[in-house]
Parts: C-alpha cells; structure tokens; sequence
C-alpha cells in the first residue's frame, strides 16, 4: 500500500476484509480507497468538461435531412423522430 503523498507503507496488510482487518490494516486500506475515489471523481470532471464543451459548439446544429446521402455509415431505426 502507499501513503497519501505516494510513499510505500512498510507494514503488509496481511487480512482482508472477509478474513477480518485489525484497525491498522484498515486505516492503512482507506488511504488506497480514497485516492481511487478522488482519481475517479477528476477524471469524472475532466470527461463532464468535455461533455458541457462539446454541448456547446453543437447546440445550434440543426438536422434537416433524414439521408444526407452517404454510404456505409450508421442509420438510426430506433424511430426516435426528436422533441
């Protein structure tokens, strides 16, 4: 395991959960768990801007034509007809 600042822990955590952790163990588990979360929630943020930038350039892009003519690309059938 790695502490918060990425430096090795010395002390194994030798259990599991099932098995039964001693409050060290579990301590030392929830540094792990808290950067996984954190890494998560950013790249989360990241992929949301992207989302929110690409809303936007596309926003005033309207589709008028149900065939634009083009062959071997994808054609919806779901019979979404839009709001």
């Amino acid at each position: 395991m790695a502490k918060p600042d990425g430096s090795i822990i010395e002390t194994p955590i030798t259990a599991n959960f099932r098995e039964g952790l001693n409050v060290l163990q579990y301590f030392i588990s929830t540094h792990g768990a808290r950067k996984g979360l954190a890494d998560t929630a950013l790249k989360t943020a990241n992929s949301g801007y992207l989302t929110r930038r690409l809303v936007d350039v596309a926003q005033d892009l309207v589709v008028t034509e149900d065939d634009c003519g083009t062959h071997g690309r994808y054609h919806d059938d779901s019979g979404y007809r839009g709001w």
